[in-house]
């Protein structure tokens, strides 16, 4: 079957510009089986002198489209996404408009490969695709570490690809991270980058992520030509999916300078609050007041206040939950930079802070890396110790269990009294 929009008619569309162009070659037309208004409805009576069996009117149609070229595209539904069938108009010729990356994988103009399905906007021009993608198969540069979850990578701005083939492995190389090797569902722009992860696939079935819509807007970027003929080294502008936040003036594919830019964020240390709780009132038993942070950097678990002893009662094991997820979430979040080592710290650290710390360092950290910290408001010093990304995230069930039990004897010693004064 030829490219879709090869049917010998007389082409109808002239324009100067090829920008113009290249958005005409890339939209097409909601799917009809009686574009033309030639016959009437398909009305017929069972054992009537007309009647071709029930599967007449569906079978005509099924033809009628394979005729046509129609196909089923990706659209928007809500925040979510849904399938339409469209077909090229008469003169359409989209393969001569595709990318490189949509000549390589796209099921409208390769008879290959055929990885990625067309999503279309609300004038169904092609605006990007999706399709299933192994970790190995998606680039990230160098300066990133590789990590399972690629949605924090976007979040974080750090340029992602899907392509079987690195072609600049100076700059970028694969997010393979070992076995299990999990598969993605992917919204990428034309050039293969990674817009939003749909969902993702450990082996026992796919789990979504996002909407991906929520995350995600129709801009306009200049690209170059694919196919040859249309003017080398020129580009033109199309339509396509986009991060929000994230102007694009190309669509390139994966590019020294995106990697170097990436580079260039990472070098500058990262500060500022990643996460927060508050869990029952400040002050009473069975509360927390905690986050995490990156200083300069580097992950801190910082417990400002914290009183776990409320009898049993719903609050206190509320709040037990939010401290073992949180020092869950700082091991996540000191992975996904790359980093071997996180602090766990205590403002207003008393003595039994010191002793539940000292412990969590011994069983998930680095032994005897405690030390006080002068506290800038004058109060009792704070305390902090050096835990181990990978122990306390391989532990994960028995790390939540030795949390609990150190924070119990911990009880309320960086609790800050409200009307007391500091301890």
């Amino acid at each position: 079957m030829p490219p879709l929009g090869t049917h010998k008619f007389a082409p109808v569309h002239a324009s100067g510009a090829v920008g113009d162009d290249a958005e005409y070659h890339r939209t097409f037309e909601p799917f009809s089986a009686n574009k033309l208004g030639m016959w009437p409805e398909f009305k017929q009576k069972k054992n009537g002198w007309n009647y071709r069996g029930d599967g007449f009117q569906r079978d005509y149609i099924e033809e009628y489209a394979k005729r046509a070229g129609a196909f089923h595209a990706y659209q928007r539904v809500g925040n979510g996404v849904g399938k339409i069938r469209v077909m090229p108009k008469h003169d359409q010729k989209f393969w001569r408009y595709a990318t490189e990356w949509e000549d390589d994988y796209s099921t409208l103009t390769t008879n290959w490969t055929q990885r990625v399905e067309p999503v279309v906007d609300e004038k169904l021009r092609v605006v990007g695709h999706i399709g299933w993608w192994w970790a190995k198969e998606i680039l990230i540069p160098r300066t990133q570490s590789t990590d399972p979850q690629v949605w924090e990578m976007l979040d974080s701005r750090v340029p992602v690809f899907a392509n079987e083939d690195n072609t600049i492995p100076s700059h970028y190389h694969r997010n393979d991270y070992g076995n299990p090797q999990w598969k993605y569902n992917l919204l990428t722009a034309p050039d293969g980058r990674v817009e939003a992860v749909l969902a993702y696939d450990v082996g026992d079935g796919a789990r979504a992520t996002m909407a991906p819509w929520e995350a995600i807007s129709i801009g306009r970027a200049g690209v170059m030509l694919a196919a040859a003929g249309l003017g080398a080294g020129k580009r033109y502008l199309i339509s396509i999916v986009i991060r929000k936040g994230g102007p694009r003036l190309a669509v390139a594919g994966p590019t020294k300078e995106l990697a170097e830019a990436a580079a260039k964020r990472a070098a500058i240390p990262e500060s500022g609050t990643l996460h927060s709780v508050s869990v029952g009132s400040y002050g009473t038993p069975g509360h927390l007041v905690a986050r995490i942070e990156v200083e300069e950097g580097k992950v801190v678990y910082r417990v400002a206040s914290v009183h776990l002893k409320a009898q049993g009662k719903a609050i206190e094991i509320k709040a037990r939950a939010a401290h073992r997820n949180m020092i869950q979430r700082a091991a996540q979040e000191a992975q996904k930079r790359g980093q071997k080592e996180f602090t766990y710290r205590g403002i207003d650290a008393g003595d039994q802070f010191r002793a539940h710390a000292n412990k969590l360092a011994d069983d998930m950290g680095r032994p005897g890396s405690g030390k006080a910290l002068p506290n800038s408001s004058g109060g009792k010093p704070d305390y902090e110790v050096t835990l181990d990304t990978t122990k306390v995230l391989a532990s994960n069930q028995s790390a939540a269990t030795t949390a609990a039990q150190a924070t119990r004897a911990a009880g309320s010693s960086v609790q800050k009294p409200v009307d007391q004064g500091r301890k």
